[in-house]
C-alpha cells in the first residue's frame, strides 16, 4: 500500500510539472521548477517528519499505528486531490 502511494505521489509530482506549464505558459520553466522543488521538497521533509512523530505518539498505545497513519495520510490525500480535480472540472480557477 505505501509503494502503490509512493508511485501515485512521483507520477504526480511529474504530471503537475507539464501541467504548469499549460496553466503558465507566459513563465519560464526553471521558474516552476524551483517552485515545485521547493514545495514538494518541503512537503516530503514535513511528511517525514510529521509522521513519525505522530506515529510515535500513537504507537506507544498500539501498534497498528505504524499502518494505521499512512493509510489514513493516503485516503486524506485522495480525498484533497479528488476535490481538487472535481473543482477544476468545473472551471474554478486553481492557480
Amino acid at each position: 500500500m505505501i509503494s502503490f502511494g509512493s508511485f501515485g505521489n512521483y507520477a504526480i509530482s511529474m504530471w503537475i510539472i507539464d501541467l504548469g506549464v499549460r496553466i503558465h505558459p507566459d513563465m519560464p520553466i526553471q521558474a516552476l521548477l524551483i517552485i515545485f522543488g521547493i514545495s514538494n521538497g518541503t512537503a516530503y521533509a514535513l511528511g517525514v517528519w510529521l509522521r513519525g512523530v505522530i506515529a510515535d505518539k500513537w504507537g506507544e498505545n498500539s501498534k497498528r499505528a505504524y499502518a494505521l497513519l499512512p493509510t489514513i495520510a493516503l485516503f486524506l490525500v485522495f480525498l484533497v486531490s479528488s476535490s481538487l480535480c472535481r473543482l477544476a472540472m468545473f472551471g474554478y480557477q486553481l492557480v
